[in-house]
């Protein structure tokens, strides 16, 4: 009876604990969202690239190596729980190998 109890608590413990970090992760991952730029300046000597989304904002990583100019830029952006976008903070970018052009 005593082994009983414990094995049951013990899986409303563990039920508990996995749901309390499922639903954690999810919230948080609201706040992501993904952004499409364009590589428009390349500062080697504070290892810089500047980037340039759809809207004309500017937004800067580091590690310049194999970026060029114009190169293609996708990123996953968070929104630092706020409704501005100045605050926002680049999360991630990976090469994307789509030519981007602006219509005249």
């Amino acid at each position: 009876m005593k082994k009983t109890l414990i094995v049951i608590a013990l899986l409303i413990f563990v039920t508990g604990f996995i749901f309390a970090c499922g639903t954690q992760g999810e919230a948080h991952s609201d706040h992501f969202y993904a952004m499409t730029a364009k590589v428009v300046a390349l500062d080697y000597t504070v290892d810089l690239v500047t980037v340039e989304d759809f809207n004309g904002f500017r937004w800067c990583f580091y590690e310049c190596d194999d970026w060029q100019i114009g190169d293609c830029v996708s990123i996953v952006m968070h929104d630092n729980d706020t409704p501005l976008i100045f605050d926002d903070v680049i999360y991630s970018v990976r090469y994307g190998a789509w030519e981007l052009t602006r219509r005249p």
